[in-house]
């Protein structure tokens, strides 16, 4: 076969390779998937998120922006720029995440060991008064 589409009929023939202990593949080829680096989050973009993957609409998710930004762990969230400034330090905020605990501090090590950290892609909007809305400090989500 050149290609399989039936889920059922790939499984017969996984089956029988895994029966008969060795299988021979002559060859293998696919297309190289780009992933897009994420463009900064704006408020309209949060929204979204919050409502599609949360199910939390806009009220209640501004709301909860508001005392996150007050208590002083995101910026401000009322903005609509999706570019950071030239001189925003990525790399301090992402040192400070290391000293969290558990899958932040994990990632955190993971950006910054073999320069895998990438700044993001630059949106098209910039409101020129607030940068996106991003972490403000480091703290262990467990605790807010």
């Amino acid at each position: 076969r050149v290609r399989l589409y039936d889920r059922v009929l790939t499984m017969a023939i996984y089956d029988s390779c895994l029966e008969s202990g060795e299988a021979v593949v002559t060859s293998l080829t696919g297309r190289p998937k780009n992933k897009w680096r994420p463009i900064p989050l704006a408020t309209v973009e949060l929204q979204k998120r919050a409502s599609k993957y949360l199910r939390i609409g806009s009220d209640e998710l501004m709301q909860k922006a508001e005392e996150l930004y007050q208590q002083g762990f995101i910026s401000y969230p009322r903005t609509e720029t999706e570019k950071f400034r030239p001189e925003f330090n990525h790399h301090e905020l992402i040192q400070s995440f290391q000293a969290v605990a558990g899958e932040f501090g994990d990632y955190a090590n993971k950006l910054l060991s073999n320069n895998n950290f990438q700044n993001p892609r630059a949106g098209q909007h910039d409101d020129n008064a607030h940068p996106p809305i991003t972490p403000a400090k480091a703290v262990d989500p467990e605790t807010i």
